[in-house]
Order: C-alpha cells, then sequence, then structure tokens
C-alpha cells in the first residue's frame, strides 16, 4: 500500500482512490507533467495508466483529464470525472478556460 507523498516509477501519490480486483487505485502525478490515473498491483507495479492531458477538442471537451476528481470504481471499471475548471483569475493562463464541455472517463480494471 502507498500513502501520499510516497513516489513509485516517477509518479508521486496523492492518495489512494479505491479498491477493484487485485488493483489498488491512486490518485498520482509527475511534476513535469499532467496529472493520470495509475492502477497498481499488490506489488505496487505499474497495470494500468491512464489520463495525458492532449489540448481541448473542437466540441470544448478535454481529450484526456486536465484534473482527475472525483473517482468511482464499480463493475470492473473505474469512472473519472475531469474537474477541468479554471482556478485563478488571469485570462489565458490556464487550458481549463476553453472547456465547454465537462466529460467522464472509463476504464477497465485490469484482472
Amino acid at each position: 500500500m502507498l500513502f501520499p507523498g510516497n513516489r513509485f516509477e516517477g509518479y508521486v501519490v496523492d492518495g489512494a482512490l479505491g479498491h477493484g480486483g487485485s488493483a489498488t487505485v491512486y490518485r498520482a502525478h509527475d511534476a513535469a507533467g499532467p496529472d493520470h490515473v495509475v492502477a497498481l498491483n499488490a506489488n505496487g507495479r505499474v497495470i494500468e495508466q491512464v489520463g495525458a492531458f492532449e489540448g481541448i477538442g473542437n466540441d470544448g471537451a478535454a481529450k484526456g483529464l486536465i484534473f482527475p476528481a472525483s473517482i468511482v470504481i464499480s463493475g470492473g471499471f473505474v469512472y473519472v470525472t475531469n474537474a477541468a475548471l479554471a482556478l485563478t483569475t488571469n485570462i489565458g493562463d490556464e487550458p481549463e478556460e476553453d472547456v465547454t464541455t465537462f466529460t467522464v472517463s472509463r476504464f477497465r480494471l485490469p484482472n
């Protein structure tokens, strides 16, 4: 089990989000890159990683995750809301300002 502040494979753990099957899902970040949702097996090995931010689409939806937020594990899947909210008052400094369509991502937990 990892705890907030622990490091693994270049990521820093923000917290455990839940367990499903043989995986534990953590919210983790890479200081040099975007947020990801990472699933680890019981030995701490990365078995799934999702969420690389790839810009804003023409439909106003974030491609990938800007900030993985509420996460639910159900029926072998992980559902992740994308908290694409601008957090500063400066105009033009955050891609979240261009988001007009909000998304929920889903990925299957590995067996």
